[in-house]
């Protein structure tokens, strides 16, 4: 007689909204984790890993991390340090410890080490698991079937009961909590899986024991299906599962555990807990445990879409949502907090006439709006956006290589989205230093990049744009058709529609797509020597890029080559790597992968930039004094940044002052960026007069070299004279105020550095 058959919905979708990636409620960055030391076994890859990034985030004071190869824990060490920097937190005491489960002896020495380190401990992630390939029972490896014992059980066992005492010690007011990670698979059956989800069953009765003998003594524990992720664990089952199970993120799981343990949860102890809906997956009909997944909002089923679309057009209601919808913080959620636009709706058009729809509706009423392509806009002039639909743009999300080796690509795709296809097809394009920033909207303001020596701005590669005005009217725009406003979009564009799609010009790849990277460090006595090291490379050769005391050195080519610009520096610098990384790969490997880190979301990024002729070594000095002075006073802006970029040139000079609206051709050597971050808001005040007036010193003719203030669009605070942005001659003032007139005669694309619609605003 068959096995009773399965049915795909076993009991465990507990709320419509089904969960792959992680969302606002369980972000860690809103977690308070401090003073918390936390142990992590299995922390050297995949999940492990990625519950150790988290509690980073939320600020956990200990983080001791396990992997049986050494150099992985002290890698995961090292990514803990840097982001909670990066978050704002001061730096955790890290513990990169080399454990097998499986040898009691390791086991107890990893104890012994935690206990002379520490003294305490308040949580263990048991997490480190073994998968033995799927086989039925008597074609299994006896000596494998049992090994998937000996770590998930037994190995969980073994580091359980050596830390149990330290966890549980009297004079130790904590936690005391422990994380079992088992498995989805605990209540299924999988033809071949039996050494793995019979153990992972046994995982969730242990925890369960746990409660039983230690829960009068403070004890908290918890058996967590994390997440279905395609990790190495994961490559040892059938393909066939992997692709239709395997399709959460790790951050899913480890910003859930962190949620979990940041304080204690004594109503869900000894259960166990879903991150994610799993109602797709076939189970038997038979349920073993209780299970429960927590939700957006709370334990019990999260509501369905609520739509805010009263009064809409129906062909987009849709698309439109207030905030008691689940997901609204999160399709809301932008990168800076500082100053925050505020938003009441949503409206996530899924086609360019949904769009068109859209806007259509919005310019009737007068409602306020703002489009979202990567939302790393931060402008002080966003502010004055309250109670607005945020026009959320992630459905046109595509970067598509064409026929005739241009790339199309939608608004809602970031550099790093666009860089595939191209990188692929074995061209390149220039774009932005940081990889998650939105591809449209760093081009409406010009574009800069490491390429910009060889090929000239993002914009400058533009050679068509596709987007919808106030109206609703779709239209092109092209050196052939619409030429005048074509002219306006590469440099000022986010003043005149919404832009759905760009078409790029693309360029054969420098040393076939392999580019030398140098990232070089150097100590304060050093700085007059980095200096002039650094005014030396003026005019810069056109494949280098030198975003800088750290330095990040980009050579677009050989090796060799770019060993010749790193000489420059080599006597004075206290480190020094050199790697040869593909473009593809650039903007998140160069600078130790610092730059794309910035990609955390939730921290205020509040911003002044300055653009000079060179580096005035003097007045860099006082800079560089007063930055460390000034971040020791204040720990709570530890995560903010000067950065200085120096790009080429000779693409950008290439071409006339008028070839489109961006102002700064001739003009445009060094970029220096304050860039002031936290998330303790009784530091924004003295954060922005500390920052502004450094930005007002360094843009003085004196020492930018330049008679008048010169700004790069998107970087500039909001505070600047328009002139800096847009430029100062009055045929641009003109022009820009015409395009104004013709294309939002009733100032709806306002919110953002607007170009006035009189000549007098530009005074």
């Amino acid at each position: 007689m068959p096995y009773p058959s399965s049915r795909p919905d076993a009991g465990l979708t507990f709320t419509p909204t089904r969960r792959h990636d992680t969302y606002p409620a369980i972000d860690p960055k809103k977690r308070d984790c401090r003073g918390k030391f936390v142990l992590i076994t299995g922390a050297g890859k995949g999940m492990g890993r990625s519950v150790a990034h988290s509690y980073a985030q939320a600020g956990a004071s200990g983080i001791a991390v396990t992997a049986r190869n050494q150099s992985e824990a002290d890698t995961v060490c090292d990514e803990v340090i840097a982001l909670a920097q990066q978050t704002g937190h001061p730096q955790p005491q890290v513990l990169p410890l080399q454990v097998d489960l499986c040898d009691r002896y390791s086991v107890q020495n990893a104890a012994s080490v935690i206990q002379k380190q520490w003294g305490r401990l308040d949580t263990v992630i048991n997490n480190a698991a073994y998968l033995d390939p799927f086989v039925p029972l008597a074609d299994s490896d006896e000596s494998g079937w049992w090994r998937t014992w000996e770590v998930n059980v037994l190995g969980l066992y073994r580091i359980t009961k050596a830390l149990l005492p330290l966890l549980l010690q009297q004079e130790n007011d904590g936690d005391r909590t422990i994380v079992n990670v088992s498995s989805v698979g605990a209540l299924a059956l999988t033809p071949g899986a039996s050494a793995y989800q019979v153990s992972k069953l046994a995982v969730m009765r242990l925890t369960e024991y746990l409660m039983v003998d230690y829960f009068d003594q403070g004890l908290l524990s918890y058996s967590v299906h994390p997440a279905s992720v395609a990790t190495d664990l994961a490559s040892r089952m059938p393909a066939s599962v992997v692709k239709a199970v395997c399709v959460d993120t790790p951050e899913l799981a480890g910003d859930t555990i962190v949620w979990l343990t940041s304080e204690r949860r004594e109503w869900l102890a000894g259960r166990t807990v879903f991150s994610c809906t799993m109602g797709g997956i076939q189970f038997t009909q038979y349920l073993l445990a209780l299970t429960l997944v927590i939700s957006a909002a709370s334990s019990a089923a999260a509501p369905a879409r609520r739509s805010a679309a009263s009064g809409w057009p129906s062909q987009v209601a849709a698309s439109v949502h207030d905030p008691s919808w689940p997901e609204f913080i999160e399709e809301t959620e932008r990168w800076s907090t500082y100053p925050s636009p505020t938003f009441d709706s949503v409206f996530i058009p899924t086609s360019p006439e949904e769009l068109s729809i859209g806007l259509q509706y919005l310019s009737s009423t007068n409602k306020t709006w703002l489009a979202k392509s990567g939302g790393h806009g931060y402008s002080a002039t966003l502010q004055i956006i309250q109670n607005a639909t945020m026009i959320n743009m992630q459905n046109f999300n595509y970067s598509t290589m064409q026929p005739d080796l241009t790339v199309k690509v939608g608004s809602g795709a970031t550099f790093q989205d666009m860089t595939v296809p191209v990188a692929n097809a074995g061209r390149e394009i220039t774009i932005g230093s940081c990889p998650c920033v939105g591809a449209t909207g760093a081009m409406l303001g010009g574009g800069v990049g490491r390429l910009q020596g060889k090929h000239g701005l993002t914009s400058d590669a533009v050679r068509a744009v596709r987007m919808v005005l106030y109206n609703g009217t779709i239209v092109e725009a092209s050196e052939e058709v619409n030429p005048d406003l074509f002219w306006g979009i590469r440099g000022a564009g986010q003043n005149f529609g919404i832009v759905f799609e760009t078409t790029y010009q693309t360029f054969n790849q420098s040393n076939g797509g392999i580019q030398y990277n140098a990232d070089m460090t150097f100590t304060g006595e050093h700085l007059d020597s980095v200096i002039d090291a650094i005014n030396s490379l003026y005019p810069l050769d056109p494949s280098l890029a030198l975003p800088s005391v750290a330095i990040n050195l980009v050579y677009a080519g050989s090796e060799s080559e770019g060993k010749k610009f790193t000489a420059k520096f080599s006597n004075f610098s206290t480190t020094l790597q050199e790697s040869m990384i593909p473009w593809v790969d650039l903007a998140y490997k160069s600078a130790g992968g610092a730059v794309a880190a910035k990609c955390t979301k939730g921290l205020s990024h509040n911003m002044h930039d300055s653009v000079t002729e060179s580096v005035n070594k003097t007045v860099f000095h006082q800079l560089f004094d007063s930055y460390g002075s000034f971040i020791a006073a204040h720990p709570a802006l530890v995560n903010s940044t000067v950065l200085l970029e120096i790009f080429g040139q000779q693409g950008i000079d290439a071409l006339p002052q008028n070839y489109s609206a961006f102002p700064h051709r001739g003009r445009l050597n060094t970029l220096i960026a304050i860039e002031m971050a936290y998330i303790d808001n009784s530091v924004a005040s003295i954060a922005d007069d500390w920052a502004r007036g450094w930005r007002d010193t360094l843009s003085s003719p004196e020492v930018a070299g330049y008679d008048r203030m010169v700004q790069y669009q998107n970087y500039a605070h909001g505070d600047e004279p328009l002139s800096a942005l847009y430029g100062y001659e009055q045929w641009r003032h003109e022009r820009l105020t015409r395009l104004k007139r013709t294309y939002d005669p009733m100032g709806q694309f306002s919110g953002y550095h607007a170009v006035p619609e009189t000549l007098d605003g530009w005074n």
